[in-house]
């Protein structure tokens, strides 16, 4: 997966292509923990800690891959990739841990938290739709 290259070029390459990586499970653990709180199926919430366990890995990969890329001296083109590259990480990783925020809370609802779970709801429904416009 992190495959080193003597080209910074090829390594931010790599880099892109393993974002692309992160962010299919960061949507699928989306999904799935949709799916959990719509359904209460267990076997969502099985598939939304695998995917927690897959971003986090390759997130702790891909930010340590990237910061030994940023010690290389880059032109400004490659600064603004790496840059953009690790504030998508970043991201990725916050729309994982909504998701497996949501099945885990999910046993602690209490009837004056309804109010809460539907916002966090909302918030899934409103990152879905946005996944969904920017692949389309």
């Amino acid at each position: 997966m992190f495959a080193y290259h003597t080209s910074t070029s090829h390594s931010l390459g790599d880099a892109q292509k393993d974002l692309v990586h992160l962010a299919s499970y960061a949507i699928q653990s989306l999904v799935a923990s949709y799916a959990f709180f719509d359904k209460g199926d267990e076997k969502y919430f099985g598939k939304v800690e695998k995917y927690e366990t897959a971003v986090n890995s390759i997130d702790e990969e891909l930010t340590t891959y990237l910061i030994d890329i940023f010690n290389e001296l880059l032109s400004v083109s490659e600064n603004e990739i790496l840059a953009s590259v690790l504030d998508s990480v970043r991201d990725l990783e916050r729309i994982d841990l909504d998701s497996i925020r949501v099945v885990v809370d999910d046993d602690k609802v209490l009837a004056g938290q309804v109010i809460l779970r539907h916002e966090e709801l909302k918030k899934l429904e409103k990152q879905l739709r946005m996944i969904s416009y920017q692949t389309s």
